[in-house]
């Protein structure tokens, strides 16, 4: 996953380098910082879905940024089914518990 994410920073910091993005040049910076400082393991569903939100939206509207949503996709996929599998074992495990101590009283 760390070689698809650096792709995407260094896309972006060669964009911000060659281009103009006016008053969203800020936003950009602030994209790269997000993305530079991914913790996988805190990230949620919605925190990623924001990063994609963001990422269309210079996607449809900087010509220089037209492959940034591409690149994203196969990131985004991945994280999403990382915190999938995540959030599915956390559950698996609570159950796991509830049903050990469940049994537990009734012996």
């Amino acid at each position: 996953m760390n070689n698809e994410l650096h792709e995407i920073l260094m896309y972006i910091k060669n964009a911000l380098a060659n281009s103009d993005f006016g008053c969203d040049y800020d936003n950009l910076k602030k994209l790269y910082a997000d993305l530079s400082n991914i913790n996988i393991d805190k990230l949620t569903y919605n925190e990623l879905d924001t990063l994609k939100d963001t990422i269309n939206y210079f996607d449809r509207t900087y010509e220089s940024l037209y492959d940034l949503g591409n690149l994203f996709d196969l990131v985004y996929c991945k994280y999403k089914s990382y915190i999938h599998d995540k959030e599915v074992k956390e559950l698996r495990r609570i159950n796991r518990n509830k049903k050990l101590k469940k049994e537990g009283n009734s012996i």
